[in-house]
Order: C-alpha cells, then sequence, then structure tokens
C-alpha cells in the first residue's frame, strides 16, 4: 500500500531543529510506547495500540457477529454516544459514503443512534414496523461505562419496540461495555450476549475492539483490512526516525504552536465522506488534551462547503488557528460525470468545460492551499493514496498515537475525562427530580 502522505516543510513556518529537539524530548515516552507494543496484554491505558493486533479477540467477536449473521438480516442498530459511536460511523461512511440512507438496495445497514431524539426513534418505529422478523434486524449496545444516560434510555425505547414488534428479542442484541459493568451486569441476568472492552481502553481510543467492530462486520465490511492499515501504522508511528513519524512530527509541530498561544486546530477534510473521520478526531483530540488549562480546541471542516460559511474568516479573521489539510490523491478513481464540452451556460464560470467534478475539487483544492500560503497561514497536509480501509486505519491509529504523543508533551493525562464526567452526574441528579 501506498504510504499516506504528511506535508509539513513548506508550510507549517516552524523551523526544523525546533521540531528535532522537541520529538527528541519524546523518546523516553516512545521507549515505553513499544514496550507496550511488544506485550498483548491491557495493563496501561496505552495498550489501545495493541488492539489491532489481537487475534483471539478477533475471532471472538467474530464468532459473535456469524450467530447474528443471517441471510435476511437488514439493520444492525448501533447504540451508542461519543467514543461508542463516533469511530464505527467514521470508518462506515469512508467506506460506503455518506449516500448510504438513500441506497436502498445497500443492505445490510447500520443505522446509528446517538443522542435522545424522538423524531429519530420514531423513523426508526416506522422501519420495524415493516420488518417480517428479528432475524433483519441486529442491536448493538456500546458503552464504556455501561450507565451512559443516551445510550441507556435509547436502548429502553428500542427494546420495547423490537419486544412489541417480534416477542423474543434477547438474542439479537449484544452489550459491548466493561467487564463488570452495570450494564454488563444487568445484560447477564437478561440473556444478552456480551461482549467487553479491556477496561485500561477508552472509548476514544476503543475503535478497533469490539466497541468499534462489530456492528461493522455485521454491516459486511471487511474490518481485517482497516486492522492491517493500523498495524503497519503502529510501526510507523512508534519509529526513533523523524522522517517517517508522522505522528511524532504533527504532535510536536501543534504542541509548538499551543506554546506560541494557537489552541485551536481546524482539521479540514476535502472529501464529505470523512466528515464523521474528522468528528471522531475531533472528540479524541478535545477529550484528550483539554484539561488543566491547557489543550487543542479541534474545529472540522468539509471542503469546499465550509469555505462558503467560514472561509472569509479563516483567511481574513484573527488567524489563530492551526491547520491540517487532507484530502485524497487517487488519480485512478473512476469519473462518472462531466461537464459537457459545449455547457449551457458558458460565460458564468470559464474554463470548467470538459472538467470531472473530481477536476473542480481538485482546482479549489489547490486554490485554498495557494491562498493560505500567500497568507502565510501555518499548515501540515495529509495525502491518502486511497479512501480504502487500509488506509483509513492507517490514519486513525496514527492519529491516536498522535494524541499520546501531544499529550505527554503538553503534560495532562491523555486518557481521562474529568469534566465530562461532572455534567453527566448533573444529568443524573436533575432526572431524580
Amino acid at each position: 500500500m501506498e504510504r499516506i502522505r504528511f506535508n509539513y516543510r513548506d508550510f507549517c513556518g516552524l523551523e526544523e531543529g525546533t521540531i528535532s529537539q522537541v520529538g527528541k524530548a519524546l523518546s523516553q515516552y516512545q521507549s515505553e510506547l513499544l514496550s507496550i507494543g511488544g506485550k498483548m496484554e491491557y495493563g496501561t491505558h496505552e495498550s489501545s495500540i495493541n488492539l489491532s493486533f489481537d487475534q483471539e479477540m478477533h475471532n471472538e467477536i467474530n464468532a459473535v457477529a456469524q450467530k447474528l449473521i443471517t441471510s435476511s438480516l437488514k439493520y444492525i442498530i448501533h447504540v451508542g454516544i461519543g467514543g461508542s459511536n463516533l469511530g464505527t460511523q467514521a470508518i462506515y461512511e469512508a467506506y460506503v459514503g455518506n449516500l448510504d440512507p438513500f441506497l436502498i438496495e445497500r443492505v445490510p445497514k447500520i443505522i446509528f443512534i446517538d443522542t435522545v431524539n424522538d423524531a429519530k426513534l420514531v423513523a426508526l418505529q416506522n422501519i420495524l414496523r415493516v420488518l417480517g422478523s428479528s432475524d433483519e434486524v441486529a442491536v448493538v449496545v456500546v458503552s464504556k461505562s455501561g450507565i451512559t444516560t443516551e445510550t441507556v434510555a435509547n436502548f429502553e425505547i428500542i427494546y420495547t419496540l423490537l419486544k412489541d414488534r417480534f416477542g423474543e428479542v434477547n438474542h439479537r442484541i449484544v452489550m459491548v461495555t466493561d467487564r463488570g459493568s452495570k450494564l454488563w451486569v444487568a445484560g447477564e441476568s437478561e440473556g444478552f450476549v456480551l461482549l467487553p472492552i479491556p477496561k485500561k481502553v477508552g472509548g476514544r481510543f476503543s475503535v478497533f475492539s469490539a466497541a468499534g467492530t462489530l456492528s461493522l462486520i455485521l454491516s459486511g465490511i471487511p474490518v481485517d483490512e482497516a486492522r492491517e492499515g493500523a498495524s503497519l501504522a503502529r510501526e510507523f508511528a512508534l519509529s526513533s526516525s523523524l522522517e517517517e513519524n508522522d505522528a511524532l512530527l504533527s504532535a510536536v509541530i501543534l504542541f509548538l504552536y499551543h506554546e506560541k498561544g494557537i489552541h485551536t486546530h481546524n482539521n479540514f477534510l476535502f472529501d464529505s465522506s470523512l466528515e464523521f473521520l474528522g468528528k471522531w478526531h475531533r472528540q479524541l483530540l478535545a477529550e484528550s488534551t483539554g484539561k488543566d488549562g491547557k489543550g487543542i480546541l479541534p474545529i472540522v471542516s468539509i471542503g469546499s462547503t465550509d469555505l462558503h460559511s467560514v472561509g472569509q474568516f479563516y483567511l481574513g479573521g484573527n488567524h489563530r488557528a492551526i491547520t491540517t489539510f487532507v484530502h485524497e490523491a487517487n488519480e485512478h478513481k473512476q469519473t462518472h460525470t462531466r461537464i459537457k464540452s459545449l455547457p449551457l451556460l458558458p460565460e458564468l464560470v470559464l474554463n470548467i468545460a470538459g472538467k470531472s467534478p473530481r477536476e473542480i475539487n481538485d482546482a479549489i483544492y489547490q486554490g485554498v492551499k495557494e491562498a493560505y500560503r500567500k497568507r502565510g497561514l501555518p499548515f501540515m497536509e495529509i495525502t491518502l493514496p486511497n479512501l480504502s480501509l487500509k488506509t483509513i486505519g492507517v490514519y486513525m491509529q496514527t492519529k491516536m498515537i498522535e494524541v499520546m504523543y501531544l499529550a505527554h508533551l503538553l503534560g495532562v493525562n491523555a486518557f481521562d475525562q474529568p469534566n465530562v464526567e461532572s455534567y453527566k452526574d448533573e444529568t443524573r441528579d436533575i432526572l431524580k427530580r
């Protein structure tokens, strides 16, 4: 597989010597990660780097999936929020595209139920109403803590809908959670299928565990390809060679800009099917670094759509952000549409006759980079060779290790989220009233 290309030298605005010096400060932490990667165990928070290699775990997940897969399976209802949802949806949309709801013939589909939304649950009820048997649906409930308010509330409603429609449905439900959590105990007593998330692996780092892969397997997506990409990425991300370690380089650049007072990172993805990959990364970066008065505020932009909403601010505003552009460079991707050689409106936009949407988007992308360069706005560039599962796996594992490096440089714990828990506690108190 052609590697993801990471370019920063011409655009990031930092001296090579400074980047190299800060990179060397991570050598001891790199050694610790290498040691963790040499053991197939989950005794530390960083051990999420082992998930893609864990064949025993994935055999267990596949065994559960095979019991749920039927010739008539049409819908997988994935119930989870945050780290229990975003990674799965990121891979799903990158692979099948964001037009999946309109592709009636493509089944089985994943329906993601995250926040508590009455209209969405009514729409789900209408889908279930026309199904002929419980074999046409599977429910995957994911909660690291086992007590996530939105997830438990959504499941209660979905379970009632299924029970009323089909009667006995417990065999079509899987609970993915920490072993011994309240959700695990409740699922065990009800006879639901159970799959564990390693206790030390946080939700936002769990995409290559059952939390992220089970629903994808049920929908027919070859997850092993993404795992292969993640395994390759770990090798590069733990390398002592700064030249080939994109995770370390990007972490150092973000840290150096943080020290300059630039605390906003714009992840600018030039493909709408990557929007949830951006949202997954947004949680990863914000929840891992935003504590003790420090951290990076991540925002997600989609090209070229957001150039027409916030492009003016990015180019003409206060310039208090560092940007990473992400785009695909697959020149061999098939083009299905092209503007006529003699367009209907030839005088409105010049030089688009005979061009494909891809060629136009590439021109827009190059134009945006040139506009940034001329204004001296710092940015990094990630060029994906394609949008294959292997490439997405490489990207996600690189970003997870990158944020470990960044948090280490910032001196914060990448793996807790104490302030998120505070809002959850307040919510539970309010619901008692």
